[in-house]
């Protein structure tokens, strides 16, 4: 039988207060599920796109669709009253992905 893929993202344990803490967090995640697939490193800034490509070998490879497991518990979105006007704003940046 084959599973589905599980692509689990944490972001627990990162400061994201600090700018371009969550972008280095994903882009992590991104480069390791490139390499794991060999998917070639695009000159492509857009990590929607990146990670639309993993998702894409990973269904060819198993010939399932996969499972994307946010843990996100404490760390985005935990104050709504400020999200979008910080410079290093983690929630602002996670939506406009």
């Amino acid at each position: 039988m084959n599973a589905y893929r599980v692509f689990h993202i944490d972001f627990n344990g990162v400061d994201y207060t600090m700018a371009d803490a969550l972008r280095m967090k994903i882009e992590g995640y991104l480069h390791d599920w490139e390499k794991e697939y060999g998917i070639t490193s695009e000159v492509d800034f857009n990590l929607a796109s990146r990670f639309n490509r993993i998702l894409q070998a990973a269904a060819e490879q198993s010939g399932r669709g996969a499972v994307v497991l946010v843990d996100e518990y404490g760390c985005i979105g935990e104050r709504p009253e400020t999200a979008g006007t910080e410079p290093g704003d983690s929630e602002g940046f996670l939506f406009g992905i």
